[in-house]
Order: structure tokens, then sequence, then C-alpha cells
């Protein structure tokens, strides 16, 4: 009887371990998952993740109370945790009281913005700290999947053949994101073909090359941390040569803070490996290969890299000395605004994830590089993590950190026990040049590697009974659900996406919730207004343009609305003022606001209100000027324009362009003397040479254009006018001269564009039909969707008696605008219907 006891216990118990070891494995499998679910950016993927630890570690507790295993927290879990906890606060309903003294300033503004919404909105409008709320919920999931996470593998990890199966299953994950990576490079597509193709050499299955640079790093000192330790040969060479392929893999994918973190880690690696070599001097098994084989390694890395993408990789790393000469447009320029906010957000912080709604009311135009390039968050975890959380409570977590790091170098000496140390420092490394741990992808590769160095840690930690265990998994459940629907239906891009596919009726009640689940959102504002201008309403337009401006002052939208609503209520002269605000913020969108500017009055005086500064506005009010035939006001604008220190030589030879065209020949006469001193350049010398016809005669005036063409640095601009005029004078003989000299320097598109629409004319003069198709052709390829030149090209092709060709042209012609003249009259000209 006593037998059979003892064989049921030992077959529940082995069947106990089994089960252990599968929650081990499931705990890890995120490790897998999050990088091939695009990094676990998305708020309903970090929903999913921590939804699915807190169930592995409440299997963890109960496989520990059968057989009565108590689980432990070690204080490396105070990271996940105190994040977690302050996280809940930034998003917990606090009394406005409280709120309005932790952030004066927020609370004001953002009691200013709702009181535009109707009361029944108003009320759902929460009192808390972060300034965008879903995104703070999804950074909280985020935090407590990876606090889950931590305890259920710094507990599994501390039997040996468990943490043998863990350190296995890396491998494994990591071999496999390699060959996916792999794979999208060799079809050349981004992640599944849904998002565009970064610049990496290996550019998926994470969005973000920085993201998964830091993911293969961490990945890589993994690997290497393993092999050193291993004492199982075979499986410590497997597992170097994947940790090889992972570094190799950082470099591919072209981020230089994810280079930069491999180095540095690989340097802490190599001297924690030198301590423990001497730590462990007096032991027979001490790996004396584990510093070469590190060297040997990262050689392997860098000569691996310049062989399958040398040009590449070292362009990115040239670029980092190209870079340090303009930090005032690079993501370092971001750090002293950053940390500005903690001016109105110094004890509570902006809220997890909110950087980006904070920033951008303070990002200037025309200051970072890519025009007005934002970012989600601070390139720096320290000054992320004080902006988003405090300069008090955000200076703990930053304390807490140093002390964590502090410790784990002093804890932690043999070469067993530092395995997962590099990968913690290339991860941290990682965040001070990049963002990654705010990633599931990355919180999951700091959760896994904190876990096992708690794992190795001699002493075991702090020891939680059933109840304690399972009452936190419970409150860390209730947590979750609390605010996880709201994670993931008030995510921004889903809330964009639904009112861009909103039907109008729709729109107001949409925008009114997604302000009050967004407050600090400028863009929703100037949305308000752009509805009330629709319902003509205009006052009430304008204090949503107001609101907008106040949250966002660099939004050109809001200043583009208030100045529309300002003229519709009569008050233009206050409305150029806006418009001057917008056009010098805009950018791209530059030149329609000048143009909506023009169209809205011909005041003189008051288009100059709205001018911004610098000669190319200026250029613009002259162009208007002379579209409306307003010859005095050109003249005087042009003058005004060529007397401008920042003038351009395009800027200072519009007089003369302007006296050319109205044939003023005292006044071109006056003009060219002072120009031809410069008639090297070739925006001048083509004004130059037109002078000098119109002055003394074309047939005279070809020496000296012959002269000065001789001269000129780029003469396509002056040929192209002499190739019109030869046209103009049927000079045709001359004009296939022009031609050939014009076809081997015109460098630019317009230039070519001009230069084929001349040829194609020259050659249907001549009558070379079949030359003038081959030219028109090459002007379609350019330009697949311009109606007019598919008709030219059709005609032309009718006239040089190639039917079908004229027919396909003309169902080209079809596909994109069936009704439109030009496809009607080339259905005429070759006896066809045009439906």
């Amino acid at each position: 009887m006593r037998a059979s006891t003892l064989s049921v216990s030992i077959s529940e118990s082995h069947r106990s371990y089994r089960s252990a070891d599968v929650v081990a494995l499931l705990a890890v499998a995120p490790v897998l998952l999050l990088p091939l679910l695009i990094g676990g950016v998305h708020p309903e993927v970090a929903v999913a993740f921590a939804s699915f630890e807190l169930l592995v570690l409440a299997a963890w507790v109960g496989l520990g109370s059968h057989d009565r295993r108590p689980t432990t927290v070690s204080w490396l879990a105070l990271p996940f945790v105190l994040g977690a906890l302050l996280t809940m606060l930034e998003v917990l309903p606090l009394p406005a009281t409280l709120v309005s003294w932790l952030v004066p300033a927020p609370a004001d503004l953002r009691s200013f913005v709702i009181a535009g919404l109707p009361d029944t909105v108003r009320t759902d409008v929460l009192s808390v700290i972060s300034m965008d709320p879903p995104e703070t919920k999804a950074a909280l999931a985020r935090l407590i999947g990876a606090a889950a996470m931590f305890v259920v593998v710094s507990n599994a990890a501390r039997r040996r053949d468990r943490a043998r199966l863990i350190w296995r299953f890396v491998v494994v994950a990591a071999s496999v994101i390699f060959v996916v990576a792999v794979g999208h490079a060799f079809l050349d597509t981004g992640p599944w073909g849904i998002f565009a193709k970064h610049s990496g050499i290996i550019s998926a299955p994470i969005v973000n090359q920085n993201h998964q640079s830091k993911v293969f790093a961490a990945f890589a000192m993994l690997c290497f941390g393993r092999a050193f330790a291993c004492r199982d040969r075979r499986e410590a060479i497997v597992t170097g040569v994947v940790g090889v392929v992972c570094g190799i893999a950082v470099a591919l994918t072209l981020s230089r803070g994810g280079m930069l973190a491999l180095c540095a880690a690989a340097v802490l690696g190599a001297a924690l490996l030198w301590r423990a070599r001497r730590v462990e001097r007096e032991h027979a098994d001490v790996n004396h290969l584990a510093l070469p084989a590190l060297a040997a390694a990262m050689a392997l890395i860098v000569v691996g890299s310049l062989l399958i993408a040398d040009r590449a990789v070292l362009a990115e790393v040239e670029s980092l000395r190209t870079d340090s000469g303009r930090i005032e447009t690079s993501k370092l320029a971001l750090w002293q605004p950053a940390l500005g906010l903690l001016d109105e957000h110094f004890f509570a912080g902006t809220g997890n994830n909110a950087f980006a709604m904070a920033f951008t009311a303070r990002s200037l135009p025309h200051t970072m590089y890519d025009g007005e390039l934002t970012f989600s968050h601070v390139e720096n975890i320290v000054v992320g993590t004080l902006v988003e959380h405090g300069a008090m409570f955000g200076g703990l977590l930053v304390l807490v950190g140093l002390l964590i790091g502090l410790r784990l170098l002093q804890s932690l000496t043999s070469t067993a026990e530092v395995a997962a140390v590099p990968a913690v420092f290339v991860l941290v490394i990682g965040d001070v040049v990049d963002f990654a741990l705010e990633s599931g992808a990355g919180i999951a590769m700091m959760s896994l590697a904190l876990g096992l160095c708690a794992a190795a840690l001699p002493r075991s930690g702090r020891r939680l009974r059933t109840a304690p265990a399972v009452a936190t998994v419970l409150i860390a459940a209730a947590v979750l659900v609390a605010h996880a629907p709201s994670a993931i239906r008030d995510w921004r891009y889903r809330l964009d996406r639904e009112l861009n596919e909103a039907k109008v009726a729709q729109r107001l009640p949409l925008l009114q919730h997604i302000l009050s689940v967004r407050p600090f959102d400028g863009y929703i504002c100037s949305a308000l207004a752009v509805d009330a201008r629709h319902r003509r309403q205009p006052r009430e337009a304008l204090q949503w343009a107001n609101r907008a401006i106040n949250l966002w002052p660099t939004l050109p939208a809001g200043h583009i609305e208030a100045a529309r609503a300002l003229v519709a209520t009569g008050r233009t002269e206050l409305a150029m003022l806006e418009y001057r605000v917008a056009a010098t913020a805009s950018n791209g969108a530059t030149i329609g606001v000048l143009q909506e500017v023009f169209a809205r009055t011909s005041d003189a005086a008051f288009r100059r209100r709205a001018l911004p500064e610098g000669a190319w506005a200026l250029s613009m009010l002259c162009r208007s000027f002379v579209r409306e035939k307003r010859t005095d006001d050109a003249r005087l604008c042009a003058e005004e324009l060529a007397a401008r220190p920042d003038a351009t030589d395009e800027h200072r030879v519009e007089p003369l362009r302007l006296a050319l065209n109205r044939g003023d020949t005292d006044a071109v006469a006056e003009l060219l003397a002072p120009l031809r001193s410069g008639t090297q350049d070739g925006v001048i010398l083509k004004e130059v040479c037109r002078s000098i016809a119109l002055l003394g005669g074309f047939d005279a005036a070809m020496p000296t254009v012959q002269e000065l063409l001789r001269q000129a640095l780029h003469p396509a601009p002056t040929l192209s006018w002499l190739l019109g005029e030869q046209l103009r004078l049927e000079r045709y003989e001359d004009a296939l001269i022009t031609v050939v000299k014009l076809r081997s320097i015109v460098r630019t598109v317009n230039e070519r564009d001009q230069l084929d629409r001349q040829e194609a004319e020259l050659y249907r003069r001549i009558g070379q039909l079949e030359q003038r198709v081959v030219v028109l052709r090459r002007l379609v390829a350019r330009h697949p969707a311009d109606t007019a030149v598919l008709a030219q090209l059709g005609l032309a092709e009718h006239e040089a008696g190639q039917p079908g060709s004229a027919l396909r042209t003309w169902r080209r012609l079809v596909a994109l605008n069936a009704r439109g003249p030009d496809t009607t009259a080339l259905a005429q000209a070759l006896g066809l219907s045009a439906n």
C-alpha cells in the first residue's frame, strides 16, 4: 500500500513539474509573438499580452499552491510595479482640486477647452492627470503584462532544467524572428505587406526599425551570455551562432542607435566576463575562451554586416558624424523643450505615453528635420521618464533604475549569473538614444532579461503566500478590466479612422466624443471649427479655433480656421494676421494659404499683413499681381523684392522680366546694365539674352548670345528660350542643333518636360511624325496621369499611322477621365464614341 501511495505521489509530482514547464514556456511566449505582431504597439495587443500573462501567473500560483511551493517576488520587479502604480495614478479619476494642484496649467486649459462641449458630453470628461488617457491606459496594460511575466520567469528559472528550457526557447524565438525578417527582405515588403517598408535592409516584422534593432540586440546579448555560461559545447556553439546572426541583423536594420547599443553592451559584457573569470579562477570548469569568443563574435558581426551591406551600413555610421554638426535639427533637440514641460507638469508629469500630445504644443515650426516631424516619445529614457511621470515620481523611477543597475553589477559575479545582464543594459542603452521599451516587444525582452537575472540572484526575494498572491493577481486583473476597453476603443488612430469614414451628420457627435476622451488634442478642436464653419456658425468656429490655438499654437489649421471665421464676421484685418501665422507654420501648405489670402482680398496692404518673413513670400505676392495684370503693383513689388538682402537670382531678375513682358524698352535698357556682369548664372542669363534680343533684334543679338552661352554655368534656361524663338521664327535647322545641345545638359524634371514639349512641336512642324510619337511617349512615361499629354500622344499616333497605339492611348484616357474634354477631342479625331 505504501509503495502504491508513493508511486502515485511521484507520478503527480512529475505531472506537476511538467505542467510548470509548460507554464514557464507560455510565460516567455510573448518574446516570440510580440515582435511578430508588429512589435506589440497596438493597444489591443497590449491588453491581450497583459491578460495572457495574468492567466499564466494565475496558473503558476495555482501550481505552487498545489505543490506547496511559495511564489517569490524579487526586488528587481520594482521598475514594473512602481511604473504600473504611477501609471494607474495618472488615469485614476481624482478630485478636480487635487488635479489642479498637481498639474495647475493643464487643468485650467482642460477646463477652458471642454467648456465648449455640450453639458451631456462634458460630464464624460474625466479629471485625470494624463494628457492622453487612452495611450496611458495602453502603457498600463503593457506594464501589468511585463510584471506578471517577470514573476513567472524569475520563479521558473530558479530550477536549472527549467532555466535551460527557457534559454533554449530564447534561441528558437531569435531564429524564428530572424527567418521571418529575412523572408520579408527577400520579398522586398514591409511588415506582412500591410505597412510600408522602411530604409533598413531588414525591415520586418516590426514596423519601427529602431524597435527591431533593440529586439535583435537583446537576443544577441542573451545568446552570447548563454553560450559562455553553457557547459554543453554543442548547445554553446549553436547559441553563439544565433547570437552572431542577431548581431548582424542589428546592423542590417540600419539603426544607428541599435548598433551603438550593441557595441556598448558588448564592452560591458567583456568587463563582466573578465571579472567572472577572476572570481572563478580557481574552478576547474572556468570558461577561459569566453573573452576571446566574445571578441571573435563581434568581429564576425562587423565582417558579416559589411559583406552583406557595406555601403548602407557605412553610410549610416558616417551620418553620425554629419548629424553631430546639426544637433539643433536632430532628435537631441527634443531634450531641452521636453524638459521645459516640467514647468507645467513638475509633480505628476504628462502621463505615460502622453508625451506626443503635450509636446505638440511646444514644437516650433521649421526646427525638426523633415519639416514638422514630431515624436511620440522622447528619445532618451531618463528625460522621457522625468517628463511623463514628473520630476518627483519620475525621479524616483530613475533612481530605482540606477540602484537596480548598480546592485545587479555588484550581486551577479559568475559567468552563469551574468548571462542576462548585458541584455538588460543593451535595452537601457538603446533607450537612451532611441525609444524601445514603450513597445510590447521591447518591454517583454526587458521583463525576460530581468527575470533571468532575478533567478540568478543569491537571495530569492520576498515570498508570497497563496492568499496574497491570488489577491495580487485579482487586483491586477480588475485594474486591467477597468481600463482595457477605453484603451482599445479610444485609441487615437482608431478614432481618427472612424472620423475620416463618418458621414457628415455623424461628425459632430464623434468629434465631441473624441475631445471628451482627448481634451488636449488641438487637431480635434480645429476640426470642430471646420464643422461649425460648414454649419455657417462663424462665431462658434472662431471659439473652437481659439481653443485649438491655445492647445497647439503652431498648428496651422487652427490659425486658418480663425482667419476664415474672422473674415466671415467682417474682421479682415485681424484675419490677415492669423493667415500670416498659418503661412509661417505650414511648410508645404504655405502656397495654398497665401493663395487663399490673395483670393480673400485685393487690398495690397492687407495682403502684405498676411505675408510671412522672407523673400519667397514677397515673390508670391509679386506673382499674384502679375496674374491679375496689376502692372504698377507688380513693378513696385518686384523692385522691393530685388532690393532685399535675402533675394535670390530669380528674385533679383524679376523687375527685368516684368519690363520684358510689357515691352518697356527704356526700363529694359536701364535694368540690363547692372545684370550683365552676372550673366554666368542661368536664371539671369536667360533674361539678359531676351533683353539684348529685344533691344537690338534677334539676328544682331546672336553673336553676343552665343558668347554668353559659352560662359554660362547652366545655359539650359537660355537655350530653352532660344529654341522657342527659333520655333517662332521657323528656323528649324538651328532648332535641331539647339535640341541636341539641350538634351545633354537638362537636369531637372521641369527642364526635361519643357524640352520634350518643344521637341515634339519641332517634329510636328518638320513632318517627323514618328519621332514626335517617341518624344511624347517619353513625356507620358514621366506623367502617366496627364490627360492633355495623353491626348497629344494619341493624336500624334493617329497622324503617324499607328491606329492600334492611338486606340490604346484613348482607352487609357477613358480610364482616367471618360468625360473629360481631352478624351472627347481625341475620340472625335479618331472617329470614336466617347462612351
